[in-house]
């Protein structure tokens, strides 16, 4: 049996890939593929994680919404009502959280909004004033460039190094983890998983085994100090360059 080593009743939430910064690094790979507002998750996608949720009797420990910036979201107080309703309603225990940068007027507005509307929602504040984040690691330098055959380096090598992450979703389904589902945006391979009936740990394995030998967290390497820019390995140069050429996204869940 595969041993998964974090818990897959938590979900990172990825509502949108446009943010209002241009971190280095970005492990949403923001800084060298900048998001689309065709990206960004639908309400009705909201509404379906919360149905299937109900339908499936899948009980979330955790639930945080992230991005991109997520306070920029067209529809983000909607979300969170849509959040808070199946929290009252269906999963009283569940825990809300909000991953903000906490840059700029807009965001900072949202903020003060989520405190006097949703003060049990809990709001994880980075505080960032710059693109330069010294903590990030080289989210672009992939293991299987460095590597090669060392399946301890890369299949989930980043999980006992971590918080526990849990589950990922993004507009395209749900991943291994939320960086999985921005690695699929870029090395487009489409395995967004569309149904919670679906979620299984063998299906969890498979994407281990594709995507984290691309992921750097899985090293990790981080900023020596002087690295203000971009970091990628020839995994990575490939990739983008397919990714520039295409025209299409990913398939919708």
């Amino acid at each position: 049996m595969y041993n998964l080593s974090y818990d897959m009743h938590c979900l990172e939430i990825d509502i949108t890939y446009l943010c209002t910064l241009n971190c280095y690094n970005c492990d949403r790979m923001l800084s060298i593929a900048p998001g689309s507002k065709n990206e960004n998750m639908r309400i009705e996608q909201i509404e379906k994680l919360v149905e299937q949720s109900v339908d499936y009797n899948y009980i979330w420990k955790r639930i945080r919404i992230m991005g991109g910036e997520p306070t920029i979201h067209p529809q983000f107080r909607n979300i969170l009502k849509i959040l808070i309703n199946y929290k009252n309603n269906y999963n009283k225990n569940l825990r809300l959280e909000v991953a903000t940068n906490g840059y700029g007027k807009l965001t900072n507005n949202e903020i003060v909004w989520i405190k006097n509307n949703f003060p049990q929602i809990h709001i994880e504040n980075t505080n960032k004033k710059d693109n330069y984040q010294k903590d990030f690691t080289l989210v672009n330098m992939a293991p299987c460039d460095n590597y090669k055959g060392n399946r301890k380096c890369t299949l989930g090598n980043c999980l006992d190094k971590k918080l526990n992450c849990g589950l990922g979703l993004n507009y395209s389904g749900f991943y291994c983890c939320a960086v999985g589902g921005a690695i699929d945006r870029i090395f487009g391979y489409n395995i967004g998983i569309k149904s919670i009936a679906n979620i299984t740990v063998e299906r969890i394995q498979q994407m281990h085994l594709l995507l984290c030998p691309k992921c750097g967290h899985c090293l990790p390497v981080k900023f020596s100090g002087t690295e203000i820019k971009n970091v990628l390995s020839p995994t990575w140069e490939k990739a983008l360059k397919s990714y520039k050429e295409r025209s299409t996204y990913l398939d919708f869940f």
